[in-house]
């Protein structure tokens, strides 16, 4: 999944991804997860959406990367 946001940010670049993101994923189980990688890959800051919790298990494993 890391990789495949990395891809598409290159590529579409911030606003688009965003976007895309935002229209596709209904989900809200799944933004804890997406907001987890953004943070770590530096895309988004930690005040983005504060109303989606941060994935504490998935940001310790990035942590170890």
């Amino acid at each position: 999944m890391l990789n495949h946001l990395i891809c598409l940010f290159n590529v579409f670049g911030f606003e688009a991804c965003m976007r895309m993101l935002k229209f596709k994923i209904k989900d809200d189980s799944y933004w804890t997860s997406i907001k987890t990688m953004l943070l770590y890959l530096g895309y988004v800051e930690n005040n983005w959406e504060p109303d989606v919790e941060l994935d504490l298990s998935l940001a310790q494993r990035l942590r170890e990367l």
